[in-house]
């Protein structure tokens, strides 16, 4: 470990982060609070490192990754160290388990764990550019994926209580066929209340067969409304008008991984010993690198990537 001039607990807010800070070789510790603006974090840590000039600062932070480490993160004077909460938790409850007003804050709780224990922490190094750019577009677009799966069940949900024979006439609900018919009718009396000429318009833009076409019409002559209840139509034709818009990701979820915003191929590799290097498993091969430049193909994105 470098020597350090100052140790620094912070306990990591929304609006503003408490911290406590002691200098080397002194008792006394400082308190005090930092806004959770870029601005104010320059100011205090830029301020720190004119007074200890050329000497590390340790800071620690319950917090494993997020907006705060991503800010401290570009000072290259400041030593970071992010703390599990479970770690945290733990230690609280086996030093201070009377809960006390005259327990130590969390901050002062971090500062201690730090100053003594920095064994048991591991200081942040970040894994490359490449490798950390790849782990956020597949965190994203798997997101974006647990967002479109809730959507899809709630419009299910919803078509349930009163347009069910969506459900039976198209095979995916989300599909943009779909959106289109909710857009155009939310209701099944807003659908069998439309023009023949509407309909056989919204069949051919939609490259639908004359036997499907003919089979959606017989079927929407012979289906009844599933509930009266207005309550019910009229919550439901709200809701319905917002989720297939929720529902049209297509441009995020076509590629796992755009290129435009990757580094260039000579970069995008993941190396042995990078974080993301006991992510993926490479088949024990004893390539120097894994090269992930290659375009996926639609039809295989959502399968490959768990």
């Amino acid at each position: 470990m470098p020597e350090i001039a100052v140790w620094i607990g912070i306990d990591w807010a929304d609006q503003k982060h408490a911290y406590a800070m002691q200098i080397a070789g002194e008792e006394r510790v400082g308190r005090g609070e930092i806004d959770h603006t870029p601005e104010a974090v320059e100011e205090f840590f830029t301020e720190l490192g004119r007074r200890f000039p050329d000497q590390m600062i340790a800071v620690a932070m319950e917090q494993a990754r997020g907006s705060l480490l991503f800010m401290l993160s570009k000072y290259g004077h400041l030593v970071l160290y992010p703390v599990h909460s479970s770690t945290m938790d733990h230690y609280r409850k086996s030093f201070y388990p009377s809960g006390a007003k005259s327990d130590p804050t969390d901050a002062d709780l971090i500062l201690e764990l730090l100053r003594k224990h920095p064994d048991r922490l591991r200081p942040f190094r970040p894994d490359t550019v490449a490798t950390r750019t790849i782990e956020f577009l597949v965190e994203a677009r798997r997101d974006a994926v647990n967002d479109k799966t809730r959507y899809l069940n709630r419009l299910t949900s919803q078509l349930k209580m009163f347009f069910p024979q969506i459900l039976q006439w198209f095979k995916e609900v989300d599909a943009p066929v779909v959106s289109d018919v909710l857009t155009a009718w939310p209701t099944l009396e807003h659908m069998q209340a439309a023009k023949p000429s509407a309909l056989a318009k919204f069949f051919g833009r939609h490259r639908f067969s004359p036997e499907r076409s003919d089979q959606l019409r017989t079927a929407l002559v012979a289906a009844i409304p599933a509930t009266r209840d207005q309550a019910v139509i009229a919550t439901g034709d709200e809701r319905e008008q917002l989720l297939p818009a929720e529902l049209q990701w297509d441009s995020l979820l076509q590629c796992c991984l755009p290129d435009p915003v990757l580094p260039p191929v000579s970069s995008r590799v993941i190396r042995p010993g990078d974080e993301a290097d006991r992510s993926f498993q490479c088949g024990g091969l004893p390539a120097e690198v894994v090269v992930v430049n290659e375009p996926l193909e639609q039809s295989k994105c959502l399968e490959e990537v768990p």
